[in-house]
Order: structure tokens, then C-alpha cells, then sequence
């Protein structure tokens, strides 16, 4: 399409004093625009659900390195055709960040269209893992919500490659609003929330992993982060603890999923599953046990909620006297 509309251009240009030639061209050339504007977003839409699913695979056991070049493959040849598209379409907006409404200096801010960002933009690998249901969640919640867009912003990195010096840009923060966007972009106009199709990004230039780092550690203090997602070494889990912690406890959800809630303050007996993460992570059990894999560590957690399902009232007794926790008790048990 992008070489059809290539040539269209050209004979509408050699023969523009030619009316009715001309006019036939240029009804050409904007039947063309019209399809590849349309075939390019449809690939914006597999590119995005590549990325999210290479961001969930990259994070599990169970990826090989065969696989992986052929995803990273995809992923190249995928944005090679969105910025020809986008150049032939010769659209004055950024073709990842859409329109510029201002400058800093320091950073940039744009109003994007997300499936386009999240399909042309990587997601940075220090990011905590892509979780499905967690950006399902944030649809849903969008779809009742009676406030029109997104509050906040996404944050872009822009990192240099030390191999090409080319700059690639990364999402340091906001991939699961982003997922949810794409997940609203497939509904009917009329049924799609106010201001979906539209988020406000910051987009910060020249960064490096160090700083990068940072500005995840600072964006997320709010939150605030947990121990085991924060990227620095001694701190958080290392990228090897991460699989195991976030298969097993993706495991454990599945298995148990009324036992889970999106809230890291629900009460007991819930859980949820990035705490569940942080206190295995904090109380080194995959060093204690030496671990391996996901598997492994599910099991063990299998194990251990088996043994306390067996422990008799004399073991509970803490529990006496606190209608809360026994009731929290019973529900277990069940």
C-alpha cells in the first residue's frame, strides 16, 4: 500500500496540469491514504498486543531463545511498516507521540494515541510484569467511571542504543493504562468512554538506565513501590527471582482467584498478589530453598497452605477473642 500511494503521488504530481488525469490520481491517491490509514491501524493493534505479550513472556520460565529472536524479529519489522505508513501519510504530528503541546526542555509533553504508543514504544524491562487482568480491571473500572479521560500521564524514556545511537523510546510507567485503552479502542465509538482514545504523555529525552531508573523509583514512591519491584541490586528481586516469584504467585491466583483482590490493603484472609510477591521476595525464600523455577515455589506454597489447613485449634489460639480474624478463619478454611 505505502508503494502504491508512493506512485499515485507521483503520476497525481507529473500530471497535475493534466485536469482529468490529475483528478483521477488524486481520487487515487486519497483511496489510497484512506486504506493504509486504516491497514496501519490494524497493525498498530497486533504490534500492541505483540509488545504486551512479549512483556508477560520475557518475564516467565518458560521463553527460549529461538522464540524470543522471533518475537524481537516481528516487533522490528512491525514498526519498520508503521514509520514508513506514518511517513507517506506525512502527518504533522510525531508519529509515536502525536501532538506536541509543550516544550520544557527538560522533557516533552504530547497527547497521544495510545495503541499507537503502545505499539511503536518498548516497554522498559525494569517495569513490574504485564499482568492481563490487572489492565481488564482498569477497563472495566473506565467503563462505570463518570470522569471523561485519563488522570495522569504515561512516561516515556528516551535511551540511546549503544550499538545503532539511534534513541529508542521505552514506557517506564503506564503500560497497564495503555493495555486498557487498546482493550476500550475494539468497542463500538458510541459505547467507548469520553477521552479514551486519548492520554497525555511526558516524554523524557537523552536518558540512560541509571536515570531511568530513578524516575521509575520517583514516580513510583507515591504508590508506593514495593520492595521487590524496585530496580536497584540488594533492594529488589533480580530479574531471575522475578520469574519465580511472579509465576508462582500468578499460579496461586489462578488456583485461588476469590482469595485474590486488586487492593494491596485488603484483609485477611485476601491477598494480593504484588504483596504476596513482596513478602516471599523479603523473606528470601527462593535463596532459603534454592528454587529454581515458578514451579517449585508454587508447589511449596501449596504445601505450606495445606499443613495450616490441618493445624488444629490449639495452634489458632492467637486468634480467640477477635470475631475479625476468626471469621477471616473460617473463610479460609473454606
Amino acid at each position: 500500500l505505502t508503494a502504491e500511494l508512493q506512485n499515485a503521488m507521483s503520476v497525481a504530481e507529473k500530471n497535475r496540469d493534466k485536469s482529468s488525469l490529475a483528478d483521477t490520481y488524486q481520487r487515487e491517491t486519497a483511496r489510497l491514504q484512506d486504506e493504509l490509514k486504516s491497514s496501519k491501524g490494524q497493525l498498530e493493534i497486533l504490534s500492541a498486543e505483540l509488545r504486551l505479550a512479549k512483556s508477560k513472556y520475557e518475564k516467565s520460565s518458560a521463553k527460549n531463545p529461538p522464540q524470543s529472536q522471533q518475537m524481537n524479529e516481528f516487533e522490528r519489522s512491525n514498526a519498520e511498516l508503521l514509520r514508513a505508513a506514518g511517513h507517506m501519510l506525512g502527518a504533522k504530528e510525531h508519529e509515536v507521540y502525536g501532538e506536541l503541546m509543550l516544550d520544557l526542555g527538560y522533557k516533552k509533553i504530547y497527547c497521544a494515541n495510545p495503541v499507537t504508543l503502545l505499539a511503536q514504544a518498548k516497554i522498559w524491562k525494569k517495569q513490574r510484569a504485564f499482568r492481563q487482568h490487572r489492565a481488564e480491571s482498569i477497563a472495566n473500572s473506565k467503563m462505570k467511571s463518570s470522569v471523561s479521560g485519563w488522570p495522569g500521564t504515561i512516561s516515556i524514556a528516551e535511551i540511546k542504543d549503544p550499538d545503532s545511537s539511534e534513541r529508542e523510546c521505552f514506557i517506564v510507567d503506564g503500560q497497564h493504562r495503555l493495555a486498557a485503552c487498546m482493550l476500550l479502542s475494539s468497542k463500538e465509538k458510541e459505547n467507548a468512554p469520553v477521552g479514551a482514545d486519548k492520554v497525555i504523555v511526558e516524554v523524557y529525552p537523552d536518558m540512560q538506565d541509571q536515570n531511568t531508573t530513578d524516575l521509575f523509583v520517583e514516580i513510583n514512591k507515591a504508590e508506593p513501590i514495593l520492595h521487590v519491584d524496585i530496580p536497584i541490586a540488594d533492594v529488589g528481586a533480580s530479574a531471575s527471582h522475578q520469574t519465580i516469584l511472579s509465576g508462582a504467585a500468578e499460579g496461586l491466583q489462578k488456583k485461588n482467584p476469590e482469595m485474590f483482590k486488586e487492593s494491596q490493603n485488603c484483609r485477611i484472609p485476601h491477598m494480593n498478589i504484588d504483596r504476596l510477591r513482596d513478602e516471599l521476595h523479603q523473606a528470601g525464600v527462593i535463596d532459603e530453598h534454592g528454587f529454581k523455577s515458578d514451579e517449585d515455589l508454587l508447589k511449596w506454597l501449596e504445601e505450606k497452605n495445606e499443613e495450616l489447613a490441618h493445624k488444629d485449634g490449639d495452634y489458632w489460639r492467637e486468634f480467640e477473642g477477635t470475631a475479625t480474624k476468626m471469621k477471616a478463619l473460617e473463610k479460609a478454611r473454606k
